[in-house]
């Protein structure tokens, strides 16, 4: 397993609304690599202005050919014809060794944890995935049993403070380690 000083650390984030997208920003300014991914593209086009990498990313030469093929078979007015929606949960964690998920409901993280485009299709063992969507203690069991048989770490750590909590991140911070390391400690036990 990494240690988390910064050393090795590739983090993914889905989910980049009111709350995610300033939670990204701040891993990006401690110079973290981030991986992002959200159904609406503007918000990830916004990241990557900022420095982080798209789920998927294609070169150009590459984005205009896929689209291309993919949209002649399909309605052209699907929202399929933009590429970023042709990339799922589990190419975030082929590429990431912590993944940090802040979703709209509990359907939601089910499905980008365990769906079968899901995170838990291709994280690798001793990942860490940490939830902080809004979800009932049942949903969190839920994803949490399914990473340990998978050998991966789920942490649920839902946040306060609201979007100027999560653009400041002053008050979140130490809730979350505190709450982390105490899921970490008790999980390793």
């Amino acid at each position: 397993m990494f240690w988390f000083d910064g050393t090795g650390v590739r983090v993914g984030f889905i989910g980049l609304g009111n709350m995610g997208g300033h939670m990204a920003r701040n891993l990006l300014k401690a110079n973290l690599p981030v991986t992002v991914l959200d159904v609406n593209n503007d918000a990830v086009a916004a990241l990557t202005k900022d420095g982080a990498t798209a789920a998927g990313a294609f070169h150009e030469g590459d984005l205009h050919a896929l689209r291309s093929a993919v949209c002649l078979t399909l309605d052209r007015r699907s929202p399929y014809c933009n590429v970023l929606s042709l990339v799922t949960p589990k190419e975030v964690a082929e590429q990431a060794n912590v993944v940090i998920t802040m979703l709209p409901s509990p359907p939601h993280v089910r499905e980008v944890y365990t769906g079968p485009n899901g995170l838990l299709q291709t994280a690798k063992p001793d990942s860490l995935l940490i939830d902080c969507s809004t979800i009932g203690p049942a949903t969190a069991r839920e994803v949490a049993e399914a990473a340990a048989a998978k050998n991966v770490l789920a942490a649920d750590a839902p946040v306060s403070g609201g979007t100027a909590g999560a653009h400041s991140m002053r008050e979140m911070n130490s809730i979350q380690v505190l709450m982390s390391q105490r899921i970490l400690y008790s999980t390793l036990l």
